[in-house]
């Protein structure tokens, strides 16, 4: 993960936990784009992480160690 990719999860994340009051102050302060490109970013990761995730878990299938969780 790249220093630009880290930014924008963590970005993200706090924009995630704000206030609607805060959400509209930090609206004020950065640009439309600057936000659609740190959503792009954090939707290419977590994208990522799904592939990572069904990789592994078909790896472990093939081993006969696929654990199974019912939700």
């Amino acid at each position: 993960m790249t220093t630009k990719e880290s930014l924008a999860l963590a970005i993200s994340e706090l924009i995630k936990r704000m206030s609607p009051e805060e959400r509209i102050e930090l609206m004020r302060h950065i640009s439309r784009q600057e936000l659609e490109e740190w959503k792009a970013t954090e939707e290419v990761l977590s994208d990522r992480e799904l592939m990572a995730n069904l990789k592994k878990g078909l790896k472990d299938e093939a081993k006969g160690s696929l654990t199974r969780v019912e939700l």
